[in-house]
């Protein structure tokens, strides 16, 4: 039997032609091929409403209903290193929403004028995080009242020193953001004293004013509530 080489070498060439052919036409196909969509997730980062800083704020968010007077008309006094009928008081918040900002105020006096600014203090301290406040730093208001010590400052921005001597010109004080730390947990206490030796210094009003706003949406909403759940004398 003789073999045909030739026949079979030429079919050998074919096939190999349309190999060739096929990987050609698909390496092509996918050059050409219309390209995978793929779908990008992008992270949005919600940011909360802020406050402007200013004391027109702070008075429309008090005539709105947002704000709690801590405490008000209070005879305080220091003695023999001790801050004279200091108060304890627990302050809750409530609602489904969080605080995203606000303002303290403080008005105080001795006897009919204002205190003595060099020496004369007032002690906020809420859950640990305070003490004799430095209302020289970010004091947002502008005007003198007469008789009166006054002061607002941005509630996540409080500068105090924690401990006597005091000195309202200090360079070495704490800081702390009082909006935080009320919205870590449902209550917070308030020790609140005035370290003056003038026994007829009272503090007439200390309040927190604020804003709340929603986590998920990030808007500015009215469901957070902050009360005075108890006041008593320590």
């Amino acid at each position: 039997m003789k073999i045909d080489f030739k026949g079979i070498g030429q079919f050998a060439l074919i096939m190999i032609i349309g190999a060739v052919i096929i990987v050609t036409t698909s390496w092509l196909v996918n050059r050409t091929k219309r390209p995978d969509i793929i779908e990008k997730i992008t992270e949005v980062l919600i940011s909360k409403p802020q406050c402007l800083n200013a004391a027109d704020e702070y008075k429309a968010l008090v005539s709105s209903g947002q704000s709690i007077r801590i405490v008000s008309e209070m005879n305080m006094y220091a003695a023999n290193n001790r801050l004279i009928n200091r108060r304890e008081v627990l302050v809750n918040r409530s609602g489904k929403d969080d605080i995203a900002c606000g303002y303290l105020y403080v008005r105080a006096r001795r006897g009919n004028g204002s205190w003595e600014e060099k020496y004369d203090s007032v002690f906020i301290e809420p859950n640990s995080f305070g003490g004799h406040i430095l209302s020289k730093k970010g004091n947002l208001l502008s005007e003198v009242v007469q008789g009166k010590t006054e002061f607002l400052l941005p509630l996540d921005s409080i500068a105090y020193l924690p401990s006597v001597p005091f000195n309202p010109d200090a360079q070495n004080y704490n800081l702390a953001n009082w909006t935080n730390l009320l919205n870590v947990s449902n209550q917070s206490r308030f020790i609140i004293g005035l370290s003056s030796l003038s026994q007829l210094s009272f503090i007439e009003e200390i309040g927190v004013v604020y804003k709340c706003w929603n986590r998920e949406t990030g808007k500015e909403s009215s469901d957070c509530q902050l009360s005075v759940f108890s006041n008593k004398p320590i």
